[in-house]
């Protein structure tokens, strides 16, 4: 036996394994969906900005990523990274997901030490 979750979807209803719904999540969000579970809603990733700031012997990264208007600070998605995270909270209570892309390009460098200025 397994658990499942029911969507209204008009007349009909869909029933959806849970252990099915982070998958889904993340497709219908990456093909423009809006998608709300529990009173959460789900964004998808835009732009991630990092700008760097050198001189002789040091160097400083700062940026940020975006999630259809939300911002999420450079450490505070480092961090998620480093702990494997695909999704993150954003300030307005929202989930950003990570895109897969990010996930596997930045393993190393995300599970790198991050310490804020």
């Amino acid at each position: 036996m397994y658990r499942t979750s029911e969507y209204s979807l008009g007349r009909g209803k869909w029933e959806v394994s849970t252990s099915r719904v982070p998958a889904l999540v993340r497709q219908l969000v990456s093909e423009g969906w809006r998608v709300e579970a529990e009173g959460n809603l789900y964004r998808k990733a835009g732009a991630c900005r990092i700008d760097v700031t050198s001189n002789i012997d040091w160097f400083e990264l700062n940026g940020h990523a975006e999630f259809e208007g939300e911002q999420l600070a450079l450490p505070e998605l480092l961090k998620a990274l480093g702990r494997g995270e695909d999704m993150v909270r954003l300030g307005d209570g929202s989930f950003g997901l990570l895109p897969e892309e990010w996930l596997k390009r930045s393993c190393a460098f995300g599970r790198q030490r991050v310490t804020p200025a």
